[in-house]
């Protein structure tokens, strides 16, 4: 009976082990960039195995339908504190290569610190939430958000990597792609910022 009730426990907490495992991914992904920021090709693995988790978490807890509060929090705060200092360590190793017209690199660290700020509003409804004890699912929104803001970080790594071995200025065409990618995250952020304003204002 014992060993029975440890196996559905684990079982039950599956999902949140799949998001500890993205957060020590984080940790690491921290370490390399303060340390090694020069090595985008290992920041790309570690934003890609992140997201990897990011998504087979989500997966597993509706497809065994073990989906938690506990599992929403952890899995919010990951990906807020992921997106922000990915972005951040993009713009502060590329501001000076994004593109040709300084207008666009303006643009494009503008749209990206953007993307951080309202992140960090986010935060705080995820505190006013986990404080209050309310819903912390996600809407549509909130999902494209993310998706978009993922895809940024990829494409922008990608690029960089290819300029660091086949010396070809690819960020310079894909900035631009970029910037678009990055208003309809800033969209999205701004209606899931009023979600939960609206939720949170009701009770």
């Amino acid at each position: 009976m014992a060993e029975q009730n440890e196996n559905s426990w684990f079982f039950q907490n599956a999902a949140n082990f799949i998001t500890a495992l993205g957060f020590i991914f984080l940790v690491r992904l921290w370490v390399v960039m303060a340390t090694v920021p020069e090595e985008i090709l290992a920041v790309t693995i570690l934003v890609g195995a992140i997201g990897l988790t990011d998504f087979f978490d989500g997966w597993v807890a509706r497809r065994f339908h073990i989906v938690s509060t506990f599992g929403k929090a952890i899995d919010r705060l990951r990906d807020k504190l992921f997106i922000c200092s990915v972005l951040a360590f993009l713009v502060w190793i590329s501001s000076e290569s994004l593109a040709g017209s300084m207008l666009i690199n303006t643009l494009t660290i503008a749209l990206a610190v953007g993307v951080i700020i309202l992140e960090g509003v986010l935060l705080i409804f995820w505190v006013v939430g986990i404080a209050k004890k309310l819903d912390l699912s996600s809407r549509r929104a909130g999902k494209i958000k993310m998706f978009c803001q993922f895809f940024v970080a990829i494409i922008w790594l990608i690029s960089l990597v290819w300029e660091k071995y086949y010396a070809y200025p690819l960020l310079r065409f894909s900035v631009y792609l970029l910037d678009v990618i990055l208003v309809i995250a800033i969209i999205c952020a701004c209606k899931s910022c009023q979600h939960y304003y609206q939720r949170y204002t009701k009770t």
